[in-house]
């Protein structure tokens, strides 16, 4: 068992390394085109190692224009005063890992505390999303989605390409998912949790 371990241990430092020198050469490193195929093949992973039915989306989350009491001191005012403040239209976008059963399709929020509030309540895993996927946040709470995105960036650092044709996300895809230090890894991972 202390061999399993061990093997499980260098494999993991040799892929830490592996991502440390790309990041450093590679510019675009963990950033990603988002696209519904590439969202698929995320909970795909998650349901094939944890069995997890969940969805990752791109959601879009709008507050509308409205009004808000704030604390603000006002000239010649000793305390601050509750003051209507009037908000503009806002509107949030993030990529979503939530269970099926939770999705819905469009939602708007009365404030951003509200919004963040859904957020952290129902999603599994959620990130910004200002046109690039950075993938971190997803890693936090998935962490074998780390060598799937770093397999990914690798064959992006080998191709000199950084937009993802499906078969490659497929191929990384079967790659991960048959891979015993994934298993190994999230076992592991999961007791120490």
């Amino acid at each position: 068992m202390d061999t399993e371990l061990q093997r499980v241990q260098e494999e993991k430092n040799k892929l830490q390394k592996e991502m440390q020198l790309l990041n450093k050469q590679y510019v675009f490193y963990n950033q990603f085109h988002y696209n519904e195929f590439l969202g698929d093949a995320i909970a795909y992973l998650i349901e094939e190692i944890e069995g997890i039915h969940c969805v990752c989306k791109r959601l879009v989350c709008e507050i509308p224009e409205h009004k808000e009491l704030v604390k603000r001191k006002l000239p010649n005012m000793t305390k601050k005063q509750l003051v209507p403040k009037r908000f503009s239209r806002k509107v949030y976008t993030y990529i979503a890992i939530m269970k099926e059963e939770d999705v819905e399709e469009e939602r708007q929020f009365s404030t951003a505390a509200e919004m963040k509030n859904f957020l952290n309540q129902t999603c599994l895993a959620y990130t910004d999303h200002f046109g690039i996927l950075n993938p971190q946040d997803l890693e936090i709470r998935f962490p074998y989605l780390k060598l799937f995105f770093h397999l990914l960036n690798e064959w992006r650092f080998q191709t000199g390409r950084a937009t993802l044709d499906n078969e490659v996300i497929e191929q990384v895809l079967d790659a991960v998912t048959h891979h015993d230090i994934v298993q190994h890894s999230y076992m592991h991972s999961s007791i120490t949790r």
